[in-house]
């Protein structure tokens, strides 16, 4: 849905676009709450299976970062993250880093950790 709205709406300022940002997270997260209600009951009926396909780490990490960036926003908390500066010994970047497993649902993890540290902060 947000997505048609951004393509329908190129007239949206500075404001729209970052209330539309965090309407987006919230969304996002609250989608993720309802999956994780709904894996549960599949996990205790013994249903649960994890997706096992190879994707970039880094995009979990971003995908988690930006499901929580209306959060910090409100806050006025800085959260940031560096992904350039880290090369294993072949010299290969983090961010190049591939892994196999289930995405959406490291995704998922990562946006309630991340989610949990806002919300304790000081200013959280």
């Amino acid at each position: 849905g947000f997505e048609i709205f951004d393509r329908t709406n190129n007239n949206l300022d500075n404001g729209q676009l970052e209330s539309l940002s965090m309407m987006r997270g919230a969304s996002d997260m609250m989608s993720g709450t309802l999956m994780g209600v709904l894996e549960l009951h599949r996990l205790e009926q013994g249903q649960l299976q994890l997706d096992q396909k190879p994707f970039h780490l880094m995009t979990a990490v971003t995908n988690a970062l930006t499901s929580v960036r209306g959060a910090v926003l409100a806050g006025g908390i800085t959260l940031e993250h560096h992904n350039d500066d880290y090369y294993d010994q072949n010299g290969h970047g983090v961010k190049d880093l591939m892994v196999v497993g289930d995405q959406r649902r490291l995704e998922h993890v990562l946006a309630s950790l991340l989610g949990h540290a806002v919300k304790h902060s000081p200013r959280g």
